[in-house]
């Protein structure tokens, strides 16, 4: 029981550090794409597929 407990704790952390990772990559994109419109280095049409990475698409590939 107790080696089933730190597989667990193993699998939660891994998913934890995605997560992190995931939501770090989303964070710092939309604050440059804020700070290209601001300063007009780019428009709203011209970073539209920006996050389209294929996540939860079917036939998506990576």
């Amino acid at each position: 029981m107790e080696i089933i407990g730190q597989g667990l704790m193993a699998i939660g952390k891994a998913i934890a550090a995605w997560a992190t990772a995931y939501g770090f990559i989303y964070v710092a994109g939309i604050g440059t794409k804020t700070f290209l419109i601001y300063t007009g280095k780019a428009k709203i049409e011209d970073l539209k597929g920006w996050f389209d990475f294929g996540f939860g698409k079917k036939g998506g590939s990576l």
